[in-house]
């Protein structure tokens, strides 16, 4: 007997196994088979070629690799995972072909360049699903030998307004080759059997016989959704909460204990995420006491869509009327509009109550029981890097924060940051850990769920936890809504962010300090601000060399395709964009300004604990590159840490210390008396801040960019910074290979134009091989502890992506 075809096993442990009816065939080397061993079997397993190991098509373009194909008629396989906000599909054409030799780029009057490519075989496939999908096609009639393989998107976009995205990634792009099985056994005997662990167990349960196959398998109540979760993040107009899922009918009971009195606040929504329409239905809350009668609300919800959008976001509070310590029993029940009741139809009305909380009870009891604990605000300037900030770098850009920051809190003048885009970096500064110890490298990775955050750390403490973000790479889908009770991520940069803060906070009513978190892509290309800013920003009369430049819809690809060596761009584009870039900032410094003034002028915040502070910088040329996660120069990594204290305290502190942006998070814990987790990496600066420590520090800080096919770490050591840079090409993604190694004294150099690399061989091997140890143990320990998952996007974050340059083409790693 004979098979040949693709084996869908687990490469790694296919566990492969031949039986005749219930006896096991012995497995035969091939020198056996060939010398007719009488039983058994042979197989020659398929061999895997990786073509490309990630990619995102953040809009319509086609993008090119070279494929090498070891097997004629081979398959291509590969997992897609779309971002959508509209429910529309996108397709991707697959071909190989071959590009003439000195093909040169064809420059279409809108769009990407395209090569010349001649197409031996070609398919298109529907990318829809926001979970990762594993797509197969088999290339028949294509030979063995050296290929192109062109990928096309279509149906892809973003709005620049952040507001809509339609965008998908890849992963583990790769050519297989057939795996093929003989087994030899008397006629007699029952015919063989295979048997195998396959690469997708689940999805090869559910394509069992005993499972229909008129209608794809999913979860229990498919009636409702798609997902599985009964705790699940859920975004309703831009507003996410973690939601409990119940059917209808349906209940949850939970007993708590209360050390005061209380009240009772949640987030009710009848609402179908398939027909994407707000429902109606009832919900009732019963609170019981031990040796106390029950009390019981019957709230009936028949919402339109800003009554639906209002609940979601203001909640419901019910008194809990008993009065000291003691246990409290919650049932929430979840019915049929009285006028369903009975009907069929009326079971399939899910139910999600968002963030249930115990708060302590209006008008009772003081705002901090216990010791004074100050509100604390984060802002995060996404791509700020540290000399556009003008009390380090110098000019008028920013005179709030030199005054807000500068003149009555503390600077960091030399902060580093862990990455040089926003995904890393961001994670690191909400888990207090360096790349690899979190493991969140990739587009598609997201912040462990089993991993507390930041905010879910507060959160525990008593705080209430509130988030208003940029969307895209703080999209609650990477896993940063964790421990926020509202994570609002509707975006529209700070113009619409801070308003919209400032009208809940006007709204809040609560006895708990606050932790919130504010982040914007306000000064992340493309670099467009208000003509005001502009004016004063740009000389009059400047021009950049090409208008591609210019336009914000192009702006970003020309860029990237200079970073790719497509074409060359002068010293004077950097002169022209920097410009914009720092109008951006100032006009950042304005609208933050505002929004501190009517923030202390209406008491929203009581005498705050402010953090500013940027995920990375942003490149204009100074060594060859522009935008950012390029490379780990400092124009990408070194960022400003502002710190403002209540009471004014520690005013005027300059700090020239090399920190972390790790260190955040030790630092609030340390101000707050609070014990700081063994697993954080960073370290508290308020020793510094208070004088105590001004020596400098003998901790190495790190640094990581991992690109599709390069491998970036850099250390920063006293003064010197150590840089190492290996490929992925022609070798393993555990033991990629080394390209070259730079080290730089940043004190005599601090634009690192003097590569002492060469001088100082032993030195630098040393500090790196140190530093790849450190590296390998922090992973190690990551496995060990859970492999950060892979994000489920929807289309209008991949949309936004692309908008703003993130997982673009090419071997960088994209922008964030």
């Amino acid at each position: 007997y004979s098979w040949n075809g693709l084996l869908d096993a687990d490469p790694k442990t296919p566990a492969l196994a031949v039986f005749s009816g219930e006896r096991r065939l012995a497995p035969l080397s091939e020198a056996n088979w060939r010398a007719g061993e009488s039983q058994g079997y042979w197989t020659a397993p398929g061999l895997e070629t990786t073509l490309c190991r990630n990619y995102f098509f953040a809009g319509d373009h086609s993008q090119y690799f070279p494929a090498r194909i070891d097997w004629a008629s081979p398959y291509l396989e590969w997992e897609s995972l779309a971002i959508n906000s509209d429910g529309e599909g996108m397709t991707l054409e697959v071909a190989l072909g071959t590009i003439p030799e000195g093909a040169e780029p064809i420059e279409p009057q809108e769009g990407p360049a395209t090569l010349p490519f001649e197409v031996i075989w070609s398919a298109t496939v529907t990318v829809g699903v926001s979970e990762w999908t594993s797509h197969q096609l088999q290339a028949r009639g294509v030979e063995a030998g050296a290929h192109a393989l062109r990928l096309t998107a279509k149906g892809t976009f973003s709005t620049l307004d952040k507001t809509a995205q339609r965008q998908f990634f890849l992963r583990n792009f790769r050519s297989s080759g057939p795996t093929e099985i003989r087994a030899r056994l008397p006629r007699s005997d029952p015919p063989p059997e295979v048997r195998y662990t396959p690469r997708d167990r689940v999805r090869a349960l559910f394509a069992a016989p005993h499972a229909p196959e008129s209608r794809p398998q999913t979860s229990p109540w498919a009636v409702y959704d798609e997902s599985e979760l009964l705790v699940r993040p859920l975004e309703l107009e831009g507003l996410v909460r973690t939601a409990l899922f119940l059917p209808t009918p349906g209940s949850w009971e939970v007993t708590t204990r209360t050390e005061s009195a209380s009240d009772l606040i949640f987030y009710p929504a009848f609402y179908s995420s398939e027909r994407e329409t707000w429902l109606s239905g009832r919900v009732i809350v019963e609170v019981s006491r031990e040796n106390l009668p029950g009390v019981t609300w019957e709230i009936d919800l028949n919402p339109s869509k800003d009554e639906g959008s209002k609940l979601w976001s203001e909640g419901i509070r019910l008194p809990l009327v008993a009065e000291g310590p003691g246990s409290l029993q919650l049932s929430f029940r979840s019915a049929p509009p009285k006028e369903r009741t009975g009907s069929e139809t009326a079971k399939a009305i899910p139910f999600f109550l968002g963030e249930p909380m115990l708060v302590p009870a209006r008008d009772r009891g003081s705002r901090h029981p216990g010791t004074a604990r100050p509100d604390i605000l984060l802002l995060s300037i996404d791509t700020l890097r540290a000399d556009a900030v003008s009390g380090i770098g110098g000019g008028e850009t920013t005179p709030w924060m030199d005054d807000y920051f500068g003149r009555g809190g503390v600077t960091f003048t030399q902060a580093e940051a862990p990455s040089s885009w926003t995904l890393p970096s961001h994670a690191s500064l909400f888990l207090s850990q360096y790349v690899a110890r979190h493991g969140v490298r990739m587009h598609f990775d997201r912040v462990p769920a089993e991993t507390a955050t930041l905010a879910e750390r507060f959160a525990d403490q008593g705080y209430e936890t509130a988030a208003f973000v940029d969307r895209e790479f703080l999209n609650h889908r990477f896993g940063f809504h964790q421990g926020f009770e509202l994570y609002d991520q509707r975006g529209g940069h700070f113009a619409s962010i801070l308003p919209r803060c400032l009208e809940w906070l006007g709204k809040r009513d609560r006895g708990a300090p606050l932790f919130l978190f504010l982040h914007t892509y306000d000064v992340h290309d493309p670099y467009d601000p208000p003509e005001a800013f502009r004016a004063r920003f740009l000389p009059a009369g400047s021009k950049p060399s090409t208008e591609e430049i210019e336009r914000r819809e192009t702006q970003m690809t020309t860029l990237y395709g200079a970073n790719q060596g497509h074409r060359e761009l002068p010293e004077s584009d950097a002169e022209f964009l920097r410009a914009l870039y720092l109008a951006e900032t100032a006009y950042v410094d304005s609208l933050l300004a505002d929004f501190i003034h009517q923030v202390e002028t209406r008491g929203l915040l009581q005498d705050p604990l402010v953090i500013l502070l940027s995920d990375h910088g942003e490149a204009f040329r100074e060594h060859g590159t522009w935008l950012h996660g390029w490379t780990l120069y400092e124009e990408e990594t070194r960022i400003p840490i502002l710190i403002r204290f209540p009471g004014n305290r520690h005013q005027g502190r300059r700090i020239s210390a090399r920190v972390s942006l790790l260190d955040i998070a030790p630092t609030l814990f340390e101000i707050l008396g609070w014990s700081i987790p063994e697993e954080w990496q960073g370290e508290s600066l308020l020793p510094r801040i208070e004088g105590i420590e001004n020596h400098p520090s003998e901790r190495p800080l790190y640094a990581e960019l991992t690109q599709s096919e390069r491998v970036l770490a850099s250390v920063w050591k006293r003064r010197m910074k150590y840089i190492e840079n290996r490929t992925l090409e022609g070798a393993s993604p555990e033991n990629p290979r080394l390209v070259n190694r730079e080290a730089y004294d940043l004190e005599t150099d601090p634009g690192e134009r003097r590569n002492l690399g060469g001088e100082r061989l032993e030195e630098v091997s040393r500090e790196l091989e140190a530093a790849a140890n450190n590296f390998a143990e922090m992973t190690s320990r990551q496995r060990e502890e859970g492999t950060s998952a892979a994000a489920t996007l929807d289309a209008e974050t991949i949309q936004g992506l692309q908008a703003i340059g993130y997982l673009q083409t090419g071997t960088g790693a994209g922008k964030d």
